[in-house]
């Protein structure tokens, strides 16, 4: 529909100022009974304008309303009709003549018209022209043709009938258009006829411009970076913006130290200090916290990574199967906006391994004895090895074997073992010689070249001649700038806990070991019964692992009716009665659309659509549009109660189930869908948010990022307290050694205070030092708790093993060999869930067990001694320097400075004492558990492995000697020891190290401020450039005085920091 300006002239001015109504001469009958055809305002010239209205005979006994905008709508319109600008000018009004019939004269002005009388047979034009007008989108109130009387019917005065149509006429509320350069008032027809409404359509009928503006949606789709963060003092808004400022007045310093030439300078004191601005002004807290994401190939592990990361398609599986799931890839973020992977292949120590695993289990399938009809479920076993081993040897040489697979089998396992191995080192890649040695790294600049090499590094190869690299890999590191990675995550996708592969298995073992928080994923369909699940609380179990979790994939895969079926009372009703409406509103939208349909086909052929059809067209239109909308919402609201009915019942299933197996009780289950994500995830944030939060990933991503909270605050409120007031303080000492007013005598005081504080430091790196003596120490209290234990009693542990095993002598050669498959660790009907490791040094374990308790607190002790050693040294030092006689300003400034260094310096030895506590606590699990990667379990591979090779008349009897030998050799015991010792050592000495490297970084930092203050270069330096120094002079205490603000708010965080 097309709207009407209705134009007006300015009134006299007086103090309620009328504008008159443009007007027209009468028109004949037969314009009046063709249809008028309206063109906007902004095409239609002022003569065409004129012709909107009928003359308008006046009733000067009938008070007319008026209607008004405000003012700057008032502004706009006039400004459209090139009027001067009037406070509050009603935009249509009609002021009556004082005597009927004659014209009733307006002083003159410029901008002002004279309009002729208006005829009172006009009335009646008027009245049904103005009856199909409206401003706003309310139905118009219609009156009846006749008014009632003392119960008589009379007919009312053209008047009266102006005066109650003129009532309908409402002011429209819409904001002009930014794109609308001369906004006005509009008025626009009702419906095509005022005495016909189009039921559904006439409410809220708009014209195409109206409904642009009323119905306008932001096309802009949700940002991640504005989802809710977690309830963590951390994510408190007034600490975020304290700390958002923080980093910007650091920026600020670096400014100002880059606006001298002496920040390029190498030897310049400024130089080193605008290094230290700058890493400050880039301060971002380093990965601290690591989530492990564990199942099953298929189960859409690296579907959720995706969403995670936000990054669509990012891990993708390959056509094969054989995708991220085989090789634990690990995400870790950078700033940059390009993105990186780091590849660290295996030794080739570590190949020999698994490749003669690999090449044992496929020669024992295919070179067995077809005749032997008691390998039972050994076979089915042997075969599905003997296919992993299969599928990795075509992968990683398929250009070699592709058309000699026969070379696996007609050679000797040595010859063939020694050639994959030449195979190997011919290979041109990148092996290591130790774990850890260095790794490959590429960069790509787009997330789609990223992702195509991940596929390839992780996923069979296309051509059929081709090798794949994913046997080699240990593992991968992909970089890229993702959100949920930008606070200190580390995400990690990591192969099944039931990979066939050993070396696969293992890996995964030793990540799990090394995880923050472990996340079994899962198909939530058969989430209570997943093994892969059952599997990961497991290892928890045996590895005293706490902070374990579940997600549930493809939580949107339910239909209502298999739903129906499965609930009873309140949730089958409610389930029948959403899909009953939804059915009966799919009937009507099919019955209006064949109505819409068959409106069509007579158009066709008719020449053209009469008013009134057109009318029912519309109408039709109108409801099938807000029935489509219905039905849509209430799919909605089923789908939602669909998927959290189950969610929750899936939620409270598991947490019976598992909840009680982990310390504390605390099974976070979360149940996402990978599918709705990414859906809706581009769509306008309006429409996508309810299908977001459906979907289960902004929850988890918010739980992921509660994760690093804790050390984020932590690392921020050291950051702004003592890092910036620290770089503060000896940017100062730079501007005060050039300050020049000491005298000679004053500047060898503060010469000689310098070398004792010098001296009092350096006790922190004496060789007899407690620092240096940290390792040594530490290991003293091993051998005295646990070494000494160990010797006694290891013929006693080497006894109870060897009874434990005799116990598992009497059971039936099925049971028995189907535990040698496992490595001891199984559960069958026949005896349930045992663990032969666990099993053979549990007396081992029980009698440790005070030691090791004793041995952590002596430990505990140790490093409150080397902290309050560390403490010791810098409070006699800043002593030292108090003590001086007439303290100088530059000395209270380095004292000061010296408090935040020592501040930093805890902080940094205490995460280090942290971080040891976390492997000890990994090496306990080691030591006193029986998984897979533990002592005891690597000392007993090669037993287990020998009876997996055993076959054939004898076998059972075999295996069993070879297990019993195994656990009753003499040196199991002493082997566990000297493993256990060497990785506590190893612990110790790499705990110093880092304590001593942490010292001399931070004593490295007070030296250079102790160099600013005696060194005469770094005097001069400051003297030469007195503008620069003043400048930052400015800065700092500009800097000081706006931190006093952060101090305030931080403060209160303090204790939750700590």
């Amino acid at each position: 529909m097309v709207r009407r300006p209705l134009e007006a002239d300015h009134p006299p001015a007086e103090s309620s100022v009328l504008v008159r109504t443009r007007v027209q001469s009468p028109r004949s009958d037969s314009d009046r009974s063709s249809p008028r055809q309206f063109t906007p305002s902004s095409t239609r010239s002022r003569s065409q304008s004129a012709d909107l209205l009928e003359p308008l005979e006046i009733d000067p006994d009938v008070p007319i309303p008026s209607i008004e905008r405000e003012s700057d709508e008032a502004s706009s319109l006039s400004a459209h009709n090139n009027l001067s600008v009037r406070a509050r000018t009603p935009s249509f009004s009609i002021t009556p003549p004082v005597t009927e019939g004659i014209a009733t004269p307006i002083p003159s002005s410029p901008s002002n018209r004279w309009t002729s009388p208006t005829p009172s047979s006009t009335v009646p034009a008027l009245t049904e022209r103005i009856g199909q007008l409206e401003l706003s989108g309310e139905p118009v109130r219609r009156q009846t043709s006749s008014s009632i009387s003392d119960g008589k019917v009379s007919a009312p005065s053209p008047v009266d009938n102006v005066t109650r149509i003129m009532e309908n006429i409402r002011l429209g509320t819409e904001t002009p258009r930014p794109d609308t350069p001369t906004p006005a008032t509009y008025l626009h027809p009702r419906s095509p006829s005022p005495n016909v409404s189009i039921d559904g359509a006439d409410r809220n009928t708009r014209s195409a411009s109206r409904r642009r503006s009323g119905s306008y949606v932001d096309p802009t789709p949700h940002n991640v970076t504005e989802e809710e963060p977690p309830q963590e003092p951390f994510h408190e808004p007034e600490f975020q913006r304290e700390f958002a400022n923080a980093k910007n007045l650091v920026s600020d310093l670096v400014n100002v130290l880059a606006s001298s030439s002496l920040h390029h300078e190498a030897q310049s004191r400024i130089r080193a200090l605008y290094l230290q601005a700058v890493d400050l002004s880039h301060f971002q807290k380093p990965a601290t916290r690591t989530v492990g994401l564990v199942g099953d190939s298929g189960v859409g592990k690296s579907s959720l990574l995706n969403s995670l990361l936000d990054f669509e398609g990012f891990a993708r599986s390959s056509n094969s199967g054989w995708a991220c799931t085989c090789v634990a890839t690990e995400y870790h973020y950078h700033e940059h906006e390009n993105f990186a992977i780091e590849t660290e292949y295996f030794t080739v120590d570590e190949l020999h391994d698994q490749f003669s695993e690999l090449l044992q289990s496929y020669r024992q399938y295919h070179l067995r004895d077809t005749q032997d009809n008691d390998m039972g479920e050994d076979k089915e076993d042997l075969k599905k090895k003997a296919k992993v081993a299969q599928d990795t040897f075509l992968a990683a040489f398929r250009h070699r074997l592709a058309h000699n697979e026969r070379f696996l089998l007609d050679n000797s396992e040595v010859t063939v073992l020694q050639t994959l191995l030449t195979w190997v080192r011919n290979s041109h890649l990148a092996l290591l010689e130790r774990p850890g040695a260095g790794a490959e790294r590429e960069f790509f600049e787009e997330a789609s070249q990223c992702s195509r090499r991940l596929t390839e590094l992780t996923s069979e190869q296309n051509s059929s001649n081709e090798a794949s690299t994913w046997p080699f890999i240990r593992k991968i590191k992909v970089y890229l700038n993702a959100f949920i990675l930008s606070k200190g995550l580390v995400l990690v996708d990591l192969p099944g806990l039931r990979d066939l592969n050993s070396a696969r298995l293992k890996v995964t073992e030793r990540y799990l070991l090394n995880c923050d928080e472990i996340f079994a994923v899962c198909y939530i369909g058969r989430a209570t019964t997943d093994a892969s699940v059952m599997g990961v609380f497991d290892l928890a179990r045996r590895a005293s692992l706490s902070k374990i979790g579940i997600i549930c994939t493809k939580s949107e895969d339910i239909l209502a009716e298999e739903a129906k079926e499965d609930r009873n009372g309140e949730a089958r009703t409610r389930i029948e009665n959403f899909t009953s409406n939804i059915d009966k509103m799919k009937k009507s939208l099919g019955a209006i659309d064949h109505e819409i349909k068959e409106f069509s086909i007579d158009s066709d052929t008719e020449a053209e659509v009469d008013e009134e059809e057109s009318r029912e067209l519309v109408r039709l239109h109108n409801a099938s549009r807000k029935l489509k909308k219905r039905i849509k919402k209430e799919q909605f609201e089923l789908k939602t109660f669909l998927v959290n009915t189950r969610n929750q019942q899936v939620t409270a299933s598991l947490q019976t189930i598992y909840q009680q197996r982990i310390p504390g009780g605390n099974l976070p289950v979360f149940c996402i869908s990978n599918l709705d994500y990414w859906e809706h995830r581009k769509k306008p944030k309006a429409e996508s948010m309810p299908f977001l939060q459906l979907s289960g990933i902004l929850q988890v991503r918010k739980y992921c990022l509660s994760i690093v909270a804790e050390s984020q605050l932590r690392a921020a409120v050291s950051y702004m307290t003592d890092a910036i007031p620290a770089l503060l303080g000896s940017v100062e000492l730079w501007v005060q050694s050039g300050a020049g007013s000491l005298s000679a005598e004053r500047k060898q005081t503060i010469r000689n205070s310098i070398e004792e504080i010098e001296d009092a430091l350096d006790t922190l790196k004496l060789p007899g030092s407690s620092v240096n003596a940290t390792a040594r120490a530490m290991e003293q209290q091993f051998n005295t708790r646990i070494v000494r234990t160990m010797r006694q009693y290891s013929n006693d542990w080497s006894e109870a093993a060897q009874d434990a095993s005799m116990e598992w002598q009497g059971w039936n050669h099925g049971t028995y060999s189907a535990f040698c498959r496992k490595y001891g660790d199984y559960n069958t009907t026949a005896v349930g869930r045992r663990c032969w490791n666990e099993e053979a040094i549990q007396a081992m374990v029980t009698q440790l067990a005070t030691p090791w308790r004793t041995l952590q607190q002596d430990l505990q002790a140790s490093q409150d001694d080397l902290l309050d050693a560390i403490d010791g040294c810098f409070d006699s030092v800043i002593a030292l320097s108090d003590s001086t006689d007439g303290t100088t300003r530059s000395l209270r400034t380095l004292n000061r400075t010296m408090r935040h260094r020592q501040a930093l310096l805890l902080s940094a030895v205490e995460e280090l004492e942290d971080n040891f506590q976390s492997d000890l606590s990994i090496l306990r699990t080691d030591a006193f558990s029986g998984i897979r990667t533990s002592f005891i379990g690597q000392l007993m591979e090669v037993s287990y492995t020998r009876t997996i090779q055993e076959q054939g008349t004898g076998s059972d009897m075999r295996r069993k000697r070879i297990i019993r030998d195994g656990f009753g050799d003499d040196r199991l015991f002493d082997n566990h020891r000297r493993r256990f010792r060497n990785r506590f050592s190893d612990l110790a000495r790499d705990l110093q190290d880092n304590i001593q490297e942490a010292i001399a970084t931070h004593l490295a930092a007070i030296q250079s401020d102790l160099d600013t203050l005696k060194n005469e270069n770094v005097a001069l330096e400051s003297e030469r450039h007195p503008e620069f120094r003043r400048r930052v002079e400015e800065a700092v205490r500009d800097i000081r005085h706006r931190m006093e603000e952060a101090y305030t708010v931080v403060s209160r965080f303090r204790t939750a920091a700590a």
